[in-house]
């Protein structure tokens, strides 16, 4: 939640505020979140870089969390969880991560395995010829 509140308003500016300071300065600002990590990137113009990490800064020291925000985004992340209990992407890659936890083995494919065969003790892990890979 707090991954996708950041960029609702930061210091004196409102959400629709900063939201328009973000465009007209061409800066791309994303946080999220996982189990393991939070994270956060920026994308911006060489020219406009102070303006940018100034923004990056507020957001970071000064969120404002309003109760408008948090209710809408709140509504938002629980829809996006509601859509990931009937996504098969998603039930695969939970599937695959509880396999990987458990060491029952299970094939997964390799996009999935990609963030789950690192966490794997060394000979846990093992490529097929159809692109799978196996975790046991």
């Amino acid at each position: 939640m707090v991954s996708s509140m950041l960029d609702e308003g930061a210091g004196p500016l409102d959400s629709r505020a900063y939201h328009q300071q973000l465009e007209d300065n061409a800066v791309e600002l994303n946080f999220s979140v996982n189990h393991d990590y939070f994270q956060g990137s920026i994308k911006l113009l060489k020219e406009r870089q102070d303006k940018s990490f100034e923004l990056l800064r507020l957001a970071l020291n000064e969120p404002k969390f309003e109760q408008d925000a948090t209710v809408r985004v709140r509504e938002q992340v629980m829809a996006a969880l509601r859509r990931e209990t009937t996504d098969p992407g998603s039930i695969a890659t939970r599937a695959c991560a509880a396999a990987a936890e458990s060491a029952e083995g299970m094939l997964c494919p390799r996009s999935v395995a990609a963030t789950t065969a690192p966490k794997m003790p060394s000979g846990m892990v093992s490529s097929t010829a159809s692109g799978m890979v196996q975790l046991s």
